[in-house]
């Protein structure tokens, strides 16, 4: 599409015969024809002019910023983009539009007017300055929201056709969902699932939405005791990891071999027994807490499996939702 401004642009310049002229017009054809003819061949005639004129047009799939709505491809995401990323790319494609223009036009614009142009510089410094100050602004606010440098570089500027790339967990919070559907939760993180039942529930009307408010209240609440089980398991697994099992244990044996009856050495060794027997039951805490958390988030997981299950509508999802939040009601009056 570049090209063909450029050559068009050319072709209107007046100091070029109406041959010449002709000629950089029809050249500048030949790349949209090729691609109407190949998408025809591809299409095998069985689509209407309307849409095979579409997919001709469509951009590359390294293409990353602005292009018109209706010539996207379907697997577009620059819908589901935050604001500031679309603002860069639109920023960006006004940019490497605008400046050739400019510099294109400027020696016409001379001649047919006979004045100078000064004002034309002043427009491309504008333009650089302020493609350039958007640019800044932007990878700061993407850095705050976790990004790593490459995954700021595919948001801000990457090819917006899907692909892996686009499956880091940092990416995907920021994506919006696809149209008319809920972003899933992240596999590991516990609030996320309470967030994506949230969506769904919003969505619901009539007992479905009942049924859905019910599991969201139970999702708080197992969400709550998953945070407070991380939270003591963050502390317990310092003290009870196998290093220091391993360090006390060698310690112990090196006394047991040296000390004597009555001196400091003996009372030492008390204490290291006594150490490692606090070590163990601190240790077997962190595989109960561990095995308990695992156990709670499947719980969780299968909740929200049936709350996504009542958007297609099935008779029997109230039923299987109502049967796993007893369940996880059960397990949580236990704790």
């Amino acid at each position: 599409m570049r090209s063909l401004f450029v050559r068009l642009t050319l072709a209107a310049s007046p100091y070029r015969s109406i041959g010449d002229r002709a000629l950089l017009v029809l050249i500048s054809l030949i790349v949209p024809a090729g691609l109407f003819l190949h998408a025809w061949n591809v299409a095998g005639g069985g689509l209407p002019l309307s849409q095979i004129a579409r997919v001709a047009f469509w951009p590359p799939e390294w293409w990353g910023m602005w292009w018109p709505r209706g010539l996207r491809r379907p697997s577009d995401l620059w819908k589901r983009l935050p604001s500031p990323a679309r603002v860069v790319r639109s920023a960006l494609s006004a940019f490497i539009v605008a400046l050739p223009a400019l510099i294109l036009t400027r020696q016409w614009v001379e001649a047919v007017t006979g004045a100078g142009v000064g004002w034309f510089g002043a427009a491309e410094t504008l333009l650089v300055v302020s493609a350039g100050t958007i640019v800044l602004f932007a990878i700061p606010w993407a850095h705050r929201r976790g990004l790593t440098w490459s995954e700021t570089v595919r948001l801000l500027f990457g090819a917006t056709t899907m692909s892996p790339g686009w499956d880091s967990p940092a990416l995907r919070k920021l994506l919006a969902p696809a149209h008319g559907a809920v972003r899933p939760p992240e596999p590991h993180e516990p609030r996320d699932y309470a967030r994506a039942i949230d969506d769904v529930m919003a969505r619901l009307d009539g007992s479905s939405r009942e049924s859905a408010n019910r599991a969201s209240a139970v999702a708080h609440r197992l969400v709550d005791v998953l945070e407070e089980c991380d939270s003591e398991l963050r502390v317990v697994s310092m003290a009870g990891d196998t290093g220091a099992t391993d360090r006390i244990t060698e310690q112990i044996a090196s006394l047991e071999s040296n000390v004597r009856a009555g001196n400091e050495m003996s009372e030492l060794l008390r204490l290291l027994r006594a150490q490692l027997e606090v070590v163990e039951r601190v240790r077997v805490r962190c595989e109960v807490l561990s095995s308990r958390r695992a156990h709670l988030l499947q719980l969780l997981q299968g909740l929200w499996t049936r709350v996504g299950a009542l958007q297609k509508l099935d008779v029997d999802s109230i039923d299987k939702l109502d049967a796993i939040r007893s369940e996880i009601e059960a397990e949580l009056a236990t704790l």
